[in-house]
């Protein structure tokens, strides 16, 4: 699978790996790496210490792994029933070329599509994989990468990083208040056929089934999410509640 690569993925992959390197060297952990941060484990391109390549084949070469990490991240989605837009996409196959085990501990809250939270996810990966503390090198990565998320980080919409720390009231078809944690607002307003509302005064005819099914989810996570919890720690158990649901675990 080859990937058909935007200018923005070439512009943040050349500021993570720095510029275009014809020939083979060993990046910060020591793993023989050619044109952009190719290394042999991709099995894309195989090569080895004498070979010499042109920015015309780096670029061919990057297009095949960042093919690759996207197939590897749609299958990941759909293993998890998760969604993600094309930018989130996009970032989980930044993921996966840079770190292949980081996008498994860290895919679900991508999809949740809170950049402060996807930040944290991807440091916290780190002291799990390696036992240690992520060191300056990794966090001025992960900070790059970031960057480049923030074009899929809504500024208005509740599941950015502009969460309200209390719950949030919103409306019934009957035009009663409902307060809710804040990571569960997008979620009910986005139901189909619509049982919440932003605003009073709007009447619908709720699908009953439809209705239980959010309603004993949202029981579960009022449930377990104390009243002092964070957003990022609200945002994992709201994974786990979906996991669990789904037979996931």
């Amino acid at each position: 699978m080859e990937y058909d690569l935007p200018q923005p993925i070439i512009e943040v992959i050349e500021e993570m790996e720095g510029e275009f390197h014809a020939k083979p060297y060993k990046d910060i952990n020591g793993v023989l790496t050619i044109g952009y941060g190719h290394t042999n484990a991709t099995g894309t391109f195989k090569f080895n210490k004498n070979t010499v390549i042109t920015k015309e084949q780096g670029l061919e070469i990057l297009a095949k792994d960042l093919g690759a990490a996207r197939g590897h991240a749609e299958q990941m989605l759909k293993n998890r029933n998760l969604t993600a837009t094309e930018e989130q996409l996009d970032y989980m196959m930044l993921v996966y070329f840079n770190r292949p085990w980081a996008l498994g501990a860290t895919i679900d809250v991508i999809a949740e599509g809170n950049i402060d939270l996807v930040r944290k996810a991807q440091l916290d990966a780190y002291e799990q994989y390696r036992g240690e503390e992520a060191p300056q090198w990794y966090i001025n990565r992960i900070d790059k990468e970031v960057k480049f998320a923030n074009e899929f980080d809504s500024k208005t919409d509740l599941s950015g990083n502009r969460i309200p720390e209390g719950p949030v009231t919103i409306f019934d078809a009957s035009g009663n208040p409902v307060d809710v944690h804040p990571m569960l607002v997008n979620d009910l307003l986005s139901l189909k056929p619509a049982k919440y509302f932003p605003e009073p005064g709007q009447v619908v005819e709720p699908d009953v089934s439809k209705i239980n099914i959010l309603d004993s989810f949202y029981s579960k996570f009022k449930s377990q999410v104390p009243k002092e919890a964070g957003s990022y720690e609200a945002a994992q158990i709201k994974t786990d509640i979906r996991r669990q649901e789904a037979n996931l675990q």
